[in-house]
């Protein structure tokens, strides 16, 4: 299959589907941003504004499944920074190169560039450091149950970030939204993990499974997808307010227009040189 990895070794398909929720849940954030504006209703507004706020821990959950798998590595093998991190270049920097070369002499067109220390920091990916291995020695994480490390981690340190992120959008109902998050997110990563039930199966169903495979290349360059769509909807005279019914057309239509160019980066960059094709292996605990 087109979208089918191999990760040389045994892969943890449940985690592939969670990528999806967190790809999806990413686009909220960029949809709220750029399309949220045509919302006509109050509540409308709101109501997207609560779920684009919420979106934010689709950003954290790909960190904690990210850290998840390092700490994985650290748990069960011989541990090398230098390979960890050599990994992490060939895994990631091919398709996030091609997205910065594109988001370089596109805002240098509009004059919009930002300054050499903004953009270092982003070649770097070094925008902050979270000291997660300080927390893992308190909390004594290497005592704990496998299943429980990966839904705390899921559930936990991060997805509760996005408190700080949008604690000025509605605060009392979005508040109870993200406690909503920060538990689903808890308990589906826990029993997505520890057992072979109809939630690991859902997860591990094939075109979740394929879209979360190309959730990198769908995080980084979907975001300028649904600029160029806000760029182009005034000028095909779309109503500057509309209302429910619409807002959710808009949203599925910008949603399908986010795939081909995202499933290209991955085919054409991200899968050639980061991974290699495989056949379906068995899902794992």
């Amino acid at each position: 299959a087109l979208f089918e990895l191999d990760s040389h070794g045994p892969r943890i398909h449940p985690l592939e589907g969670l990528r999806t929720i967190g790809a999806l849940l990413v686009f909220l954030v960029h949809f709220h941003t750029l399309l949220g504006p045509y919302c006509a209703a109050p509540w409308t507004r709101n109501s997207l504004a609560i779920l684009g706020g919420a979106g934010n821990g689709g950003v954290d959950l790909f960190f904690a499944i990210s850290g998840y798998l390092i700490y994985r590595q650290f748990m069960t093998q011989p541990f090398s920074w230098r390979r960890v991190l050599r990994r992490r270049v060939v895994r990631l920097y091919p398709a996030f190169l091609t997205v910065y070369l594109f988001y370089v002499i596109q805002r240098s067109a509009t004059h919009q560039l930002p300054g050499p220390g903004s953009l270092l920091a982003s070649l770097l990916m070094l925008p902050g450091i979270v000291p997660l291995p300080l927390l893992f020695l308190l909390l004594r994480l290497p005592a704990w149950p496998g299943h429980r490390r990966a839904a705390l981690l899921l559930g936990g340190f991060n997805t509760a970030q996005s408190f700080i992120w949008g604690a000025d959008i509605a605060p009392i109902h979005y508040s109870s939204v993200l406690t909503a998050l920060f538990l689903g997110i808890l308990f589906l990563g826990y029993f997505a993990l520890s057992s072979r039930g109809p939630l690991q199966r859902a997860l591990s169903w094939a075109p979740l499974r394929y879209f979360g495979n190309m959730s990198y290349s769908y995080y980084l360059l979907h975001g300028s997808v649904l600029y160029g769509i806000s760029r182009i909807l005034p000028r095909l005279g779309v109503p500057p307010e509309l209302g429910p019914a619409a807002i959710v057309a808009l949203a599925l239509a910008a949603f399908a227009l986010t795939l081909p160019p995202t499933a290209a980066l991955f085919l054409l960059v991200e899968r050639p040189l980061a991974w290699k094709p495989s056949l379906p292996s068995a899902p794992r605990q």
